[in-house]
């Protein structure tokens, strides 16, 4: 009976110091409708301490898409959010502004803005698999 009790404080400890490491990434692909780079890649992992990394990929063909990890990203950028509800804020450091507004769930993240006073969805990004190292 005592070695079951040591077990489950095992198991219970294992459990809690692997939740404190997990990253949430969510992916979306879409078009850019500019004339270079007409076509785009957006990460988004999202840490259990609060904060966030954005990296944004642009390639020229939609079939670069499935090697978007290769290329350089235009834009990465590091952050904080804060959640408010159903929402999170994500803010950008040395920002003075939030970035929009998102529901996360486990299988995807969800944009929303603001139009005519009204909360519209936008984007939706799909949860993607972290490769472990």
């Amino acid at each position: 009976m005592k070695y079951l009790f040591s077990l489950a404080v095992i198991l219970l400890i294992i459990d809690i110091s692997h939740a404190q490491d997990s990253i949430k990434t969510y992916k979306i692909e879409s078009r850019t409708f500019e004339i270079e780079k007409k076509y785009q890649v957006q990460e988004i992992s999202i840490n259990s301490d609060s904060t966030y990394i954005r990296t944004h990929y642009k390639v020229d063909k939609k079939s670069e898409i499935a090697n978007y990890k290769n290329v350089i990203p235009s834009i990465k950028e590091n952050g904080t959010f804060r959640k408010k509800g159903d929402f999170y804020f994500l803010k950008p450091y040395n920002q003075n502004f939030e970035m929009g507004r998102y529901k996360i769930t486990d299988k995807k993240m969800i944009y929303y803005y603001e139009w005519h006073d009204k909360i519209k969805k936008g984007a939706k990004f799909k949860r993607i698999k972290q490769k472990s190292n």
